[in-house]
């Protein structure tokens, strides 16, 4: 049987560059965050649109690992949200203003990561992508807060001043959720499977009535189930 080229076996266990998109409406944020992530990530191939129609033939050609999404773009539609799902897109959600209403839609997406844009820069970045890579989720406090704040969870109809009840397991997970950790994670630390990590996952986010685990843990830290100071 004849091998095969050096060259082509090299490149199998070569790992694919990232691929990131960027959907920002403001031209002026958009080429000044577009520079920011060629930096943060040479290797990359990085894309980016104004609105949802400008993005859909990269998404479709080829999705992309990370979706980076100004809280000012709108929602994009439930072909494109299943397709990213489908894709595992990991999405950064680049808050410019905690609009209630806004969050609220935006907040249905995948979201792994919060970035406030008032502290977007290169190492920031270079940082929020490194924690995807490892599977971690980035929610600095000061994101967090900014998104469920106490005016906006009472604008949202959220409870005031009462506590799910949580079993201890629960807890724990939420508590490792609080520092980051996916899945995967959670499972090797709790010495469970990470169908069962995910499970205890499904099962705090109900609890707290929250569409993904960004929710989750600000609504944690507002309701004081975990820690609020800084890692």
């Amino acid at each position: 049987m004849r091998s095969r080229p050096a060259l082509a076996r090299i490149a199998d266990h070569e790992p694919e560059p990232a691929r990131l998109l960027l959907v920002e409406p403001h031209d002026v944020a958009r080429l000044a965050v577009h520079g920011m992530l060629e930096r943060a990530a040479p290797s990359a191939a990085v894309h980016s649109a104004t609105c949802w129609s400008d993005a859909v033939s990269t998404i479709h050609r080829a999705a992309p690992n990370v979706l980076l999404l100004s809280s000012e773009a709108e929602e994009p539609d439930g072909e494109l949200v299943e397709r990213l799902h489908w894709a595992s897109t990991k999405v950064v959600l680049m808050v410019r203003s905690a609009d209630p209403e806004r969050m609220r839609r935006l907040l249905r997406l995948p979201v792994s990561a919060v970035l406030r844009e008032v502290d977007l820069s290169v190492p920031a970045l270079t940082q929020v992508l490194g924690a995807l890579e490892q599977e971690f989720v980035a929610i600095p406090r000061a994101a967090a807060q900014q998104l469920l704040g106490l005016d906006a969870q009472e604008r949202w109809g959220g409870p005031r001043g009462t506590s799910p009840a949580l079993t201890a397991r629960e807890l724990e997970t939420l508590g490792l959720m609080a520092e980051g950790l996916g899945n995967r994670q959670i499972a090797r630390k709790m010495g469970i499977s990470e169908h069962g990590a995910k499970r205890h996952v499904t099962n705090v986010r109900a609890k707290l009535n929250c569409h993904n685990r960004t929710m989750a843990v600000a609504t944690a830290m507002r309701l004081g189930l975990v820690a609020a100071e800084p890692r």
